[in-house]
This record gives C-alpha cells, sequence and structure tokens, in this order.
C-alpha cells in the first residue's frame, strides 16, 4: 500500500530525512513514534505530497505523491496536528467547502456518512468557533474522511486535548482502523500500545526500528534475567552450561535464576530447557518506554 525507500530531505545544510525505508500494508495502524524534531512531521507531509524530497522513492498504492499528486491525494485523508478549519463556519459549511475543493460528487450525502462516522451530526449547524478542541479534531477527521480514502495519516491527533477527549479520539481512531490503512504520528507511547500494531522508530532523520511491539520488546531488551522450575536440577544444570545464549545462572529453590545475553533468545532457550524437566519459564517485561529510551539514546549516552 505505502513503500518509501532511501527518502532523504534537506533544508539547507540540515539533513531532517536520511534515506529513509519502510513498507505499510493494507489494513495496517502504523505507529511512527519519535522525539520532538525527529522527522515525523517531514515523513508525513512527503507521504501526502504537501512537500517535496530530494531523493528516493515513494508509492503510494502505485502512485508517486510528485507525479501523480491528484491521484495520491484521493487515496489519502491527512489530519496534520492543528488542522485548518475556519472558525466563522458552521460544521456543515466547512465540509461543504472542503468536499468542493475536494471535487466530491455527491456532497450531502457524503458530509452526512463523514458526520455519522464522527459523531459530530447533532452539531452541524454549530459554528466552529464555539467547539471544544475535541469536538474541533473531530471536525478534523471528518474532512479528512471526506472522499472515503483508503489511507489515514493522522499527525498528533490526540496533542493538547484533555484525559476524556484522548479516549474519545482513540476510539475513533480503532473505529476507522478497521477499514483503512493508518499511520499515526506521536510521541506518547500508551497511545502507540493501545491502537498500533506496529511501530516505527524515527530519531534523528533516521529510522531505528521497524516491528511489532512485542518484538521490539524482544530485540532490544539485553541481559534479560529470568526464573525458571524444573523438576529435574542436575539435567536443567547441564543443559544450561551448554546454553552459548544463557551468560550465567545460579540455583533458587526449585531451579534457577539465568540471565540471558538477549531476551529474544528466550524461545530458542525454552526450547533446549523443555527436555530437562522444566515446567514454569517467568522473563521479565519490558516497556515500551524502555525500548524508546534505547533506541533513540545517543552516541554520548550509550558510551
Amino acid at each position: 500500500m505505502i513503500e518509501v525507500k532511501n527518502v532523504s530531505k534537506s533544508y539547507g545544510n540540515f539533513k531532517v530525512l536520511k534515506n529513509i525505508s519502510f513498507t505499510v500494508h493494507q489494513g495496517e495502524i502504523i505507529g511512527l513514534l519519535g522525539p520532538n524534531g525527529a522527522g515525523k512531521t517531514t515523513t508525513m507531509r512527503t507521504l501526502t505530497g504537501f512537500l517535496s524530497y530530494d531523493e528516493g522513492s515513494i508509492s503510494i498504492a502505485g502512485f508517486n505523491p510528485e507525479s501523480h499528486p491528484l491521484e495520491t491525494r484521493r487515496l489519502i485523508g491527512y489530519l496534520p496536528e492543528n488542522p485548518l478549519l475556519y472558525e466563522e463556519q458552521t460544521i456543515y459549511e466547512f465540509l461543504d467547502f472542503v468536499a468542493r475543493m475536494k471535487e466530491i460528487k455527491e456532497i450531502a450525502s457524503e458530509i452526512t456518512r463523514v458526520m455519522e462516522e464522527t459523531d459530530i451530526a447533532e452539531r452541524k449547524d454549530q459554528l466552529i468557533s464555539s467547539l471544544s478542541r475535541g469536538f474541533k479534531q473531530r471536525v478534523g477527521f471528518a474532512a479528512a474522511l471526506l472522499g472515503n480514502p483508503a489511507i489515514l495519516i493522522l499527525d498528533e491527533p490526540t496533542s493538547g486535548l484533555d484525559p476524556n477527549q484522548v479516549v474519545e479520539i482513540r476510539k475513533l481512531i480503532k473505529k476507522m482502523g478497521e477499514e483503512k490503512t493508518i499511520i499515526l504520528s506521536t510521541h506518547i507511547l500508551p497511545e502507540v500500545e493501545e491502537i498500533c500494531q506496529k511501530v516505527i522508530v524515527i530519531d534523528k532523520g533516521s529510522i531505528k526500528a521497524v516491528d511489532t511491539i512485542e518484538e521490539l520488546k524482544n530485540k532490544t531488551a539485553t541481559e534479560a534475567v529470568c526464573l525458571l522450575k524444573t523438576d529435574d536440577m542436575e539435567k536443567t544444570r547441564s543443559i544450561l552450561a551448554k546454553l552459548d545464549s544463557v551468560i550465567s545462572y545460579e540455583e533458587i529453590e526449585d531451579g534457577f535464576s539465568l540471565t540471558l545475553d538477549t531476551l529474544s533468545n528466550r524461545n530458542k532457550v525454552l526450547k533446549e530447557l523443555v527436555s530437562g524437566g522444566v515446567y514454569e519459564f517467568q522473563t521479565p517485561k519490558v516497556s515500551l518506554e524502555e525500548v524508546f529510551h534505547e533506541l533513540t539514546l545517543s552516541e554520548e549516552e550509550q558510551a
């Protein structure tokens, strides 16, 4: 659905994106995760065609956003962090304006559809200036949904909302994700865990990781301390002594405490230990915060 290959973007001598590559498949909800200034918004703007890039290639369902901007924009609904809303208009007037800009044919029925999907139909005659931040965000969602695009690109969709509004917007995103491909930019880690199936971590313009949250936790966790219980202490001890992935181990009641070189080797180690009478194996829970911290550490901090 979306394929980005070796894309770079510079402002003068400052390189904002550095040869980034990733793929988003149809029906996925992807979290674009990174600290402020990492390149998230620039990435999204290049995908939508609102910003040109210097090198590489982007394909949106087979279309290049630079050479085929109209085809690309029909496929994408874009919600920027601060959507441009004409506050002197009513909700209906604004959506009518956007629908005409998008050259939508059945305007009235399409506006009705998106207002119902975003639960703003009852306020259609209300001025946008009188709406709460949460309802303004819903209007932005409705505008992005006009034309029924296959892809939604959402830039910090819950930024500045109160806790109740955040809950409602997240519900809306998950509802949309049942039918659409979504790229969600955020620096709010619990939001990613709640909504997204896969994560792209970007930092200082470079892609640090592309994977499911669970796999990221496994890959980045190092020297994981695990606990096991066994029916055969001697046999288990013999197996542990032969495993390269086990850095160290010590005997505890009914089993062993062992340190693995990385949590990603857990299944391989467990497969060997099952024959030694192991009946319980506990691994540490790694948080997404820990994963994010490790992936975005500067070289100086890692040293």
